[in-house]
């Protein structure tokens, strides 16, 4: 009997030092879990401009008695938040060390917000930390979201539904653009053609290259336009996109945003044409004659009246004083011309008809 009473005993005060160690666990838990441990985001009041640099300031604060330490501060960053000097970093690290009781602690950083269709601007602190007296690493955490004045612009394209191989069209960007800001970089409309495109000329006159204007910012119901013509080289029956976007230099990089697009049909030509090199091969040397045969189609239901057909001959290799053809030759610009007048066959050119026209 004494002997049981003696392990009932101790096996009590097991009970008893377990539990206090998992009081005392729990308390230490909550303490370094709680309020006492904080962390914040301050962030611009008002709303910031995209392209114009702003500061944002975490504090941490350890209103604990105990010392905290190995403190380490991560900040991620949303996908339209970027630094100045690395656009490519996602997140910064700030190594904090060891932070006493009742004290606090302030990072400050300086970010630039970037324009996007469906921009992201959520940025998250965490503070990793472990306490002096446990060997276990806690966090905490503060998500906030920075209010971002976008630039106010629209825009649209309009172009024909169906085009022609090698004929040339019209497409119109109309757009409008307000900013009372003097500090935003500046704002850019820029083209995407597909390839066979070639451009020919627009109003107004492209900014750089063929396919990007500077956007002046207009009155609030006035649309401004950039008119583009050109013509494509792709196979009938095909589909060709023209895709517009704003778009705004910052740090180096560009960035793409209110993105548009035309979709365009390729029909087959009412009138076709393909240029034959007659009994030569692919190469040919100084001196020899060419003989070029045009053929050509007429690829709709009804005839085609008054034909007018002109090939202009470009390249230097080209002797011009020898050429053979009764088309009309112009001399300033090498061009041939055959027309209705002088050649009957392209009075009428029936439905389905094809014929030819050659020189040497």
């Amino acid at each position: 009997m004494k002997l049981l009473k003696s392990r009932g005993s101790k096996f009590t005060l097991a009970i008893i030092l377990l539990g206090a160690i998992s009081v005392g666990g729990l308390y230490f838990y909550k303490q370094f879990t709680s309020g006492d441990i904080s962390i914040d985001i301050k962030v611009p009041e008002k709303e910031v401009e995209v392209g114009v640099p702003f500061d944002v300031e975490v504090r941490f604060a350890n209103n604990t008695q105990s010392s905290l330490g190995n403190v380490r501060l991560v900040l991620d960053l949303p996908k339209n938040i970027i630094t100045p000097n690395d656009p490519k970093q996602s997140a910064i690290t700030r190594e904090l060390g060891d932070i006493g009781g009742g004290g606090m602690h302030r990072e400050s950083f300086e970010f630039i917000a970037t324009p996007g269709d469906n921009p992201d601007y959520k940025m998250t602190a965490t503070a990793f930390y472990s306490p002096t007296s446990l060997v276990a690493e806690f966090k905490k955490k503060k998500v906030v979201e920075v209010r971002v004045s976008q630039p106010n612009i629209n825009l649209r394209i309009e172009s024909p539904e169906k085009v022609f191989p090698g004929e040339e069209f019209e497409s119109t960007v109309s757009y409008k653009y307000s900013n009372n800001s003097t500090t935003s970089p500046e704002l850019k409309l820029q083209l995407d053609y597909p390839s066979g495109f070639k451009f020919i000329e627009s109003s107004p006159d492209p900014s750089d290259s063929d396919n990007t204007w500077l956007l002046s910012k207009t009155k609030s119901d006035k649309e401004e336009k950039v008119v583009i013509h050109g013509m494509v080289n792709l196979p009938s029956g095909t589909n060709f996109n023209i895709n517009g976007y704003a778009s705004m230099q910052i740090s180096g990089n560009e960035y793409k945003f209110m993105s548009v697009s035309k979709n365009i049909f390729v029909e087959e030509s009412p009138l076709s044409f393909h240029v034959l090199l007659s009994d030569r091969s692919p190469i040919v040397n100084p001196g020899e004659e060419l003989r070029y045969v045009l053929a050509y189609k007429n690829n709709t239901d009804v005839d085609l009246q008054d034909v007018l057909v002109r090939a202009q001959l470009i390249g230097e290799m080209f002797d011009m004083n020898s050429v053979q053809t009764d088309a009309r030759l112009n001399r300033f610009n090498n061009i041939l011309t055959w027309d209705s007048k002088n050649f009957s066959e392209l009075q009428k050119v029936s439905a389905g008809a094809s014929g030819q026209l050659t020189f040497s």
